[in-house]
């Protein structure tokens, strides 16, 4: 975290910035803001800033000539950023803990969002869980002036795919270079990474890119494994361990035996629940323990992989083609691809594909919003939130391949939640750069899943970078075994925790719905695993936040009384 001071009393941002013209980065680069482009990033409301310069920061803007004021969250999403107005002092923070302890705050439960969230846990919106708090988005901007206040998206992602590169030798070579600037650039500023190597296809990348940086930390990888077939990659990860000539740590999922539910007393307070935040504890513990091992400060992985190369199996590429370029001669082998993508026969590809290109109504999630519903009663599903993220109104022009790419973007990067004091190490997400995800926008669906594979042509930007074996894997592995026996394990835990809990009281749960799967032990779906999650995030989330609700409770009760 660096704390870059603006000349003329323009502002600071707070975080790490590099060069937006990625050859202009080298190691000893350092960013050196003049007078004259300080006063620019002003004026525009900090809108030269995200053109010139990518990293991971929050930067806040003065402009003396209007006094307009902004606040500014890149758009990676890695600091938090959130914003609340107590009288007319507007204050920006990152850890919430900060204005709870000054005990300045009423706070009160947003009900609507954590039914929402309940609903659907991937809700990414500006809403939180209390109604006095409001969050940065990634890429969002505040201003506040003596007139108004307004939030908006700085940086925008449908800009980006209306700039398509079509040729796909140009794609992957740019994809290549692109992906290796940043994880060169990010590698320099860390002197000890421990590396997720999970032995998919990402993660392998991120480790041949880290091998090639100018800079090379101290690298040990570690690979986490289940017993059933889907959890243990293992093979994988030792095969791309070898070739990189780095040490791989193994450890199985459940090395912690804590339960869900265990982390209850010590939960810290965050704006908006969060699976990984709230049941994730036993999983960190593991983690944790190979950190302070190895003396690593930072927890490297390949996340963002499936959202910028496209892991997606859709027919959505061959409907962006259609739309795009008609019946051009190309689209024979598109349509092909796809087929062989979804499985499915050519011409019911072909026939997906003209009805889809040809339609003017937007893509949209469907039942996928209304998923995770399951154990709501009927009212909380009635006043549950029902707002979207920015990203994904307005798609007018925007291919619905890349409507779904921005749709699962607008999720992950504002997924992230950092847990001070729990997270020995704490997460990053290399691939998840402004500049790569830039470029990967701009790349159509359909030379994304070139050859009809998903990643099609990440595999062969990176034939050289990672291993054969991982290059020609289908499978993917998934940690869901362990989670459900992780699940099966704190049933007793779960159900004092649920069926007499907050959100059972204020009618948000369905005990219907709930007490065959956490009291009588019937066994439980798949389906059934992330709203169960869901559940006990939100429960462990509200309990967090009882004694300050309680606390303002009794603050309004005293100043009534003595009124």
């Amino acid at each position: 975290m660096h704390t870059y001071l603006l000349p003329g009393d323009s502002g600071v941002v707070l975080g790490r910035l590099f060069p937006l013209k990625l050859d202009e980065w080298t190691p000893t680069w350092r960013a050196a803001i003049g007078l004259a482009e300080a006063r620019k990033m002003a004026s525009t409301g900090g809108r030269t800033l995200v053109e010139n310069y990518w990293g991971s920061y929050v930067a806040f803007l003065n402009n003396a000539d209007d006094k307009r004021r902004h606040a500014i969250r890149d758009c990676s999403g890695k600091i938090p950023c959130y914003r609340t107005r107590i009288n007319e002092v507007e204050i920006i923070f990152a850890d919430v803990g900060d204005i709870d302890h000054l005990d300045i705050l009423r706070f009160t439960v947003n009900w609507g969002y954590v039914a929402a969230f309940m609903s659907s846990s991937e809700l990414q919106i500006r809403e939180t869980g209390l109604n006095e708090v409001t969050e940065l988005l990634a890429g969002e901007s505040f201003t506040d002036d003596s007139n108004a206040r307004r939030q908006i998206s700085l940086w925008d992602p449908k800009i980006f795919c209306a700039e398509p590169i079509e040729d796909g030798l140009e794609a992957a070579g740019r994809l290549l270079h692109t992906t290796q600037q940043c994880i060169s650039a990010w590698a320099s500023i860390y002197e000890n990474i421990l590396h997720g190597l999970s032995g998919g296809f990402d993660s392998a990348v991120v480790l041949g890119c880290l091998l090639r940086a100018p800079i090379r930390p101290e690298i040990t990888c570690l690979n986490r494994f289940s017993s059933d077939a889907q959890g243990d990659e293992r093979n994988f990860a030792r095969i791309a361990a070898a070739k990189a000539r780095v040490k791989l740590l193994e450890q199985p999922w459940n090395a912690s035996k804590r339960l869900l539910g265990d982390c209850l007393p010590n939960a810290t307070k965050m704006l908006k629940p969060t699976i990984p935040a709230f049941v994730g504890i036993p999983i960190l513990d593991g983690r944790n323990e190979v950190a302070r091992q190895v003396d690593a400060h930072v927890y490297w992985t390949g996340e963002g992989g499936d959202h910028l190369f496209f892991q997606m199996k859709s027919l959505l590429g061959a409907a962006d083609y259609v739309q795009c370029h008609g019946m051009s001669r190309r689209l024979p082998r598109i349509v092909g691809d796809a087929a062989r993508l979804t499985k499915v026969s050519y011409w019911h590809a072909l026939r997906a594909a003209l009805v889809l290109g040809r339609s003017e109504l937007p893509w949209s999630p469907g039942e996928r919003a209304r998923s995770t519903a399951g154990f709501l009663s009927i009212g909380a599903l009635e006043v549950a939130t029902c707002t979207t993220n920015p990203w994904v109104e307005n798609p007018e022009g925007i291919s619905k391949g890349k409507q779904l790419q921005i749709h699962y973007l607008s999720e992950l990067l504002n997924r992230g939640r950092p847990l001070p004091g729990v997270e020995y190490a704490p997460e990053h997400h290399p691939l998840l750069s402004q500049p790569l995800m830039e470029l990967c926008l701009r790349i159509p669906v359909y030379l994304l899943v070139q050859g009809g594979r998903s990643r099609g042509l990440a595999r062969c930007a990176f034939r050289h970078t990672v291993p054969s074996e991982i290059i020609n894997r289908e499978t993917k592995g998934t940690s869901t075994e362990y989670i459900l026996e992780l699940l099966h394990r704190s049933r007793d835990n779960i159900s004092g925790l649920l069926l007499d809990g907050v959100l059972m009281r204020q009618g948000i749960l369905s005990r219907k719905a709930l007490e065959p799967c956490v009291f009588r032990r019937q066994p439980l779906r798949t389906e059934q695993l992330t709203p169960l999650l869901a559940c006990v995030a939100a429960e462990v989330w509200v309990r967090s936040w009882s004694d300050s609700i309680r606390r303002a409770a009794v603050g309004d009760d005293c100043g009534q009384s003595q009124a």
